[in-house]
């Protein structure tokens, strides 16, 4: 099991939506250094969802359910919802935190 962040404009697609749908397609990502990561998930692999933007954040957690990478320029990902992450204020004032205190 791997741990991976996911970065999403807020306004575009956030946490709130992706908690709302319950799962959804990760895709679209046309960074070249995504698309390999995005290609080695593996279900049951652990993200992080980051917000960037003016948030700039984790804002929460999400589960990767399914892979189709048959075309390696368009990866399919579908992730579950998980838990919303703590205000920053509410975590050990360690830094930096560790993904295992963040996906725990």
């Amino acid at each position: 099991m791997a741990d991976y962040l996911l970065k999403t404009e807020p306004s575009t697609y956030s946490f709130a939506d992706l908690q709302k749908d319950s799962a959804t397609i990760w895709d679209g990502v046309s960074n070249p250094v995504a698309l390999r990561n995005l290609g080695k998930m593996q279900p049951g692999d652990r993200l992080i969802i980051y917000h960037t933007g003016d948030e700039k954040s984790a804002v929460g957690t999400a589960t990767v359910v399914s892979v189709d990478a048959s075309d390696p320029k368009n990866p399919q990902i579908k992730i579950k919802a998980g838990k919303p992450i703590p205000s920053r204020s509410l975590l050990p004032k360690s830094n930096p935190i560790s993904c295992s205190l963040i996906l725990r």
